[in-house]
């Protein structure tokens, strides 16, 4: 839900999700797609610069609501879980970060293409930080 701590992310393993903004659909997810990883993403990066889990979990809020349009199976990444992981193994945290871009842009987009005259609430907005390979 919007505006709640974006812990975990969550991948789509079965069924068809909605993603809304506002009761405004934004995008529609089905099997093998994942969302809620820009919360991951930057968190994993407020990390690496230093800043405390708990701080980094308490500054990445839900910027849009995801509900099931069928009975769903998906599988939680959490933080605790991920910014290891995403140490370990660059190449996820570089997919994920492509899968968050993209869907940025296709958002945009479509807010760009709705009527200009609504106001809208919530954002999504991605770090730039990666991992040092020191971290790596």
């Amino acid at each position: 839900r919007k505006g709640e701590v974006g812990d975990p992310m969550y991948f789509l393993a079965s069924g068809a999700c909605v993603c809304t903004l506002n009761g405004q659909e934004l995008e529609r997810l089905a099997k093998g797609q994942c969302f809620g990883e820009v919360c991951i993403i930057n968190m994993c990066k407020m990390q690496s610069t230093g800043i405390p889990s708990e701080e980094a979990r308490s500054r990445c809020l839900r910027a849009a609501d995801v509900v099931a349009l069928e009975r769903c199976e998906v599988l939680a990444l959490n933080f605790e879980d991920a910014w290891p992981l995403m140490r370990k193994v660059p190449n996820l945290w570089y997919t994920l970060q492509d899968i968050a871009k993209q869907r940025m842009v296709r958002v945009t987009k479509q807010a760009a293409g709705s009527s200009r005259s609504q106001s809208r609430s919530g954002s999504f907005r991605l770090l730039q930080r990666g991992p040092s390979a020191g971290e790596r």
